[in-house]
């Protein structure tokens, strides 16, 4: 791999128009290819590590990057400029993903509780915080049902919400730590 200055890949993601161009977080930056992996470019998010990447559902040119102690840093133009984001200031964003029509975008990590954004990811707001839960390692929005949201956390297993976040409840794995969520694709 051909452009890496660490080798550590915490999360990749494919870009929803071209299945040549990846992105890569890393200890010390973001990387992206556009020849399917043979190189690979930083692309200068501004904090490192950079625990978590996400793209927008319905603009593919905005880019997200949860960066430790840094927050979540926003693109518009595929990562040639950066800004930062209000609201997770200083805090370590493990988790991002967006409903599918892009409504709403969702945020977590280490002591954030579940944040929320309807602005495209400039300001941050939380709308769930569990006294026993301390970390937040992923975010799944069902991409049939934008109100169904399940997060995994850090030793306290799955939690699940119905309704975009208004309630909750444990869905299970008490005591897992849990780094990743698929929804079977079939009937329910």
């Amino acid at each position: 791999m051909d452009g890496f200055k660490r080798w550590f890949v915490g999360r990749l993601l494919m870009d929803s128009n071209d299945r040549n161009t990846l992105y890569a977080t890393s200890e010390d930056d973001l990387y992206r290819t556009t020849d399917g992996g043979e190189s690979w470019w930083p692309m200068s998010v501004g904090g490192s590590p950079v625990l978590a990447v996400a793209q927008h559902p319905t603009n593919p040119d905005v880019l997200f990057a949860g960066v430790e102690e840094g927050g979540i840093r926003v693109t518009t133009d595929r990562g040639t400029t950066w800004k930062s984001s209000a609201g997770l200031e200083e805090k370590s964003v493990y988790a991002i993903a967006a409903s599918v029509e892009g409504e709403d975008l969702y945020a977590a990590g280490w002591e954030t509780g579940l944040c929320r954004s309807r602005d495209g990811g400039r300001t941050w707001n939380l709308i769930w915080n569990h006294p026993d839960v301390e970390g937040i390692f992923c975010i799944l929005v069902d991409p049939s049902d934008a109100d169904h949201l399940i997060v995994g956390t850090d030793g306290n297993g799955v939690f699940e919400s119905q309704d975009r976040g208004k309630s909750w409840r444990h869905a299970g794995l008490d005591g897992g730590k849990i780094k990743q969520l698929s929804i079977y694709p079939g009937k329910r």
